[in-house]
Order: structure tokens, then C-alpha cells, then sequence
């Protein structure tokens, strides 16, 4: 490392170093080469093991600053409650390599692959750890408008930064509060039911204490509705976890 060559560099200095060295566009951030310092003994720990050796190691410090993008794009989907999978931050990493640090215009040599190995390393690098999440497949919206600004044909087409430049279906309905109505919720149970005798599957389904739910009286072959009593969705939401069923 630079730094136990040149000790008397200041953070600044090594930044520019950095940028001269691997040829990037902008000087390196002090953040990032804070946390580079912080880890120096564990990064020549591995250079004496023998585990940084070759193409790997030169790859390494390509483009310091994108662990630090990719924490801050992490933070801000989870802030907004938007779940990302691998496949999706991966594209986000090539987009912002590609825009932000012209990744193209670099040696073959000192090109990221973006392979599954490097986003694990990735993201044990900035502490992120992966998560599945059930139940949200076929999200259903409800909004006021019949037809939505982001829909561009029907069923309701949107755009989501989940989906970089792909395009993502949602079942969209309206009603004048945008809240669910005894007719949403029979269509969408009669959608669900044909699925499960499609899938030859038997399905109980806990509905919320919902006045427009209630008034639903038809029986379907395949549900079984289960309405909850007041105030239990909060104790029961830990059950959100993916099929919950006793065989006999």
C-alpha cells in the first residue's frame, strides 16, 4: 500500500495518488480512504497470505468509491421501503461503473466483472446482508385515478427502480378513496381462486378486519376465508414468512 511506502501522505494526497495510479476521473473520496486505512492490516494480512495475488488484486481498488455508492443506494431503497434482490444491484453497480466512472473506457484488466462472488464480497464490505421476502409477488395497488400517470396500458404497467430498465406488472384498481371495496376484493379472490384450482391447491386466507371484506357471502372452491378479530393483524404479521401449513 501507498501509505506504508509514502506514511507522511495525508488522506488527500493519497486520494490524488489513487486517482493518478489507477487512472480514474475524480480524486478518491477522504471517506473512502479512511475506511481503506482502517482495514490496512487485515488488506496486508492477505497480500502476505497470498489471497490478493494477480488479477483479483488489481481489480480490488479499480473503483474505491463505488462500495460507498453502494451503501448509499442500499440506505435510500430501504428508507423508502423498496426491496432490491441480487440481480438488481448488480445492474445498479454496472449502470453507475459505466455513468459515473466511465468503467468502459478502463483496461480489460482493470474492468469489475460484477460476477456473484464479487457482490457477495461487496456487500460484506459495507455490511449488508440479505434477506427473502414472501407475499409481495403480485402486489395489488389501489389508487383514485382509473387510469394512473405511471401506467402506460392495462393491466396498470409501472416503471420501478427494483426493475432497472425493466418493466414490472402490478394489479391496479380504483375506488373513489382509494380504499379496498367489497367488489375489489371479490374480483381479486376470484382471480386467486381460479389460480389455486389451476395449481390444484386448497388455500385459508386470513383477511383483515375489513367492513367491505365482510360483506363478501360467496364461497369459493378453492379459499377459505378466515376474517381476524379486531386489532390481531399486529400479532399475526410475523406469520408474513412464506407457507405457513400442517399436513396430516
Amino acid at each position: 500500500m501507498e501509505s506504508v511506502r509514502c506514511p507522511h501522505l495525508t488522506q488527500k494526497e493519497l486520494g490524488e495518488w489513487a486517482q493518478k495510479e489507477f487512472n480514474l476521473h475524480h480524486s478518491v473520496k477522504q471517506k473512502t480512504i479512511s475506511n481503506i486505512m482502517n482495514a490496512k492490516s487485515k488488506v496486508i494480512e492477505a497480500y502476505e497470505e497470498g489471497i490478493m495475488k494477480g488479477k483479483t488484486s488489481s481489480r480490488l481498488l479499480t473503483i474505491p468509491d463505488l462500495n460507498n455508492d453502494m451503501l448509499e443506494y442500499v440506505q435510500d431503497m430501504a428508507a423508502k421501503h423498496i426491496p432490491i434482490n441480487r440481480p438488481t444491484a448488480k445492474a445498479y453497480a454496472r449502470v453507475l461503473a459505466a455513468s459515473k466512472y466511465r468503467m468502459n473506457e478502463m483496461r480489460r484488466d482493470k474492468r469489475l466483472r460484477f460476477s456473484d462472488r464479487w457482490l457477495t464480497d461487496l456487500l460484506n464490505r459495507i455490511g449488508v446482508k440479505t434477506r427473502y421476502l414472501y407475499g409481495e409477488s403480485h402486489p395489488l395497488v389501489i389508487g383514485k385515478r382509473k387510469t394512473p400517470r405511471a401506467a402506460t396500458k392495462k393491466p396498470a404497467l409501472y416503471r420501478k427502480t427494483t426493475n432497472i430498465g425493466q418493466s414490472h406488472y402490478v394489479e391496479y384498481h380504483a375506488s373513489p378513496s382509494a380504499w379496498m371495496t367489497t367488489e375489489i376484493f371479490r374480483k381479486y379472490i376470484k382471480r386467486l381462486n381460479a389460480f389455486s384450482v389451476y395449481a390444484k391447491r386448497k388455500v385459508a386466507l386470513l383477511v383483515d378486519n375489513n367492513a367491505s371484506m365482510h360483506k363478501l357471502k360467496e364461497e369459493f372452491s378453492n379459499i377459505k376465508l378466515i376474517f381476524l378479530f379486531a386489532n390481531t393483524t399486529s400479532k399475526l404479521q410475523t406469520l408474513d414468512a412464506g407457507n405457513h401449513y400442517i399436513q396430516p
